[in-house]
């Protein structure tokens, strides 16, 4: 009796261990199944990524139409590249040599600008542009010079805007507030003066060409083309060239600055050019104190 009851109470493991062994098993189908569908979906996921590569590898440029270049060749690409710099390089010139109060004489210099910078990186695509020269290695020429360029300036402005009487202001005062601090000597307290002035100048005037460069619009400047090569292009620029010149022409009001017109009387004029003044004093005035307390945060 006792080993029959011993059998009979061993029945709820037996029966437990075979139902784990189940579950495990089907766990396992379970895995595998699942490892199966995920490989399927990637093995998909990957001929169609590769399907649309082909696809795009396929395009033709869109620009010179040259085939099979993912829908922009090298060459376009790298002129693409050199458009974007010369746009940067006209916005330098214009913040640097322009007037942030007369729109109209600041895009008429900008328009001159481009001229010479575009004449610049022709000048330089034509010294590679020999008889083995290729079109990419013409157009990696023209991007350099236009990066050249763009350094030089970005140099130019940065330098012009050191001198204005909004630097000159910051510089001063911050020389004098080092000067007025302890220094061990004389010289010490000039060469830490010094120092200070040209610090607080190269900051006001990477400040003014930030806050300048956004407030030029880039519509100001003449209508660039889109074609791909540099050559062939004096008639577009020509054209935005005499369409700046003949706004520059027409009076302009910018700020309640108003450009003399001929036929007013001298009386007139001087009672213009009084009101002018007294505008671009306020004006500066109040970039100034912009300018503090930019520099101040």
């Amino acid at each position: 009796m006792g080993g029959k009851r011993g059998r009979w109470d061993d029945v709820p493991a037996r029966v437990g261990r075979r139902l784990e062994v189940a579950r495990a098993e089907e766990r396992r189908r379970q895995a595998a199944a699942q490892e199966v569908a995920d490989r399927a979906a990637a093995d998909r996921a990957r001929a169609e990524a590769e399907a649309a590569e082909r696809a795009r590898r396929a395009r033709p440029c869109a620009q010179c139409g040259e085939p099979e270049t993912g829908g922009l060749c090298a060459v376009c690409w790298e002129h693409g590249e050199t458009e974007k710099l010369v746009g940067q390089a006209v916005t330098a010139a214009a913040v640097g040599l322009g007037d942030p109060h007369d729109p109209g004489i600041t895009a008429a210099l900008a328009a001159e600008a481009e001229a010479t910078i575009r004449t610049r990186i022709q000048d330089a695509c034509g010294r590679v542009d020999t008889d083995g020269a290729t079109d990419i290695t013409i157009a990696i020429a023209g991007r350099l010079a236009a990066e050249s360029i763009l350094k030089d300036q970005r140099a130019t402005a940065l330098h012009a805007l050191g001198l204005t009487h909004q630097a000159q202001a910051e510089a001063d005062l911050a020389r004098q507030a080092q000067l007025r601090r302890l220094h061990p000597s004389a010289e010490a307290a000039e060469e830490a003066a010094t120092e200070a002035a040209e610090q607080v100048r190269s900051r006001t005037a990477e400040y003014l060409f930030a806050t300048r460069s956004q407030a030029w619009h880039p519509a100001q400047l003449p209508t660039q083309a889109e074609t791909p090569t540099l050559q062939g292009r004096a008639a577009v620029y020509e054209t935005g060239a005499a369409q700046v010149r003949a706004a520059t022409v027409a009076p302009v009001q910018a700020k309640g600055k108003v450009v003399p017109d001929a036929r007013r009387s001298p009386r007139v004029e001087r009672l213009h050019r009084v009101e002018q003044v007294e505008l671009q004093a306020a004006a500066e005035a109040e970039e100034t104190a912009r300018l503090r307390a930019q520099i101040a945060g």
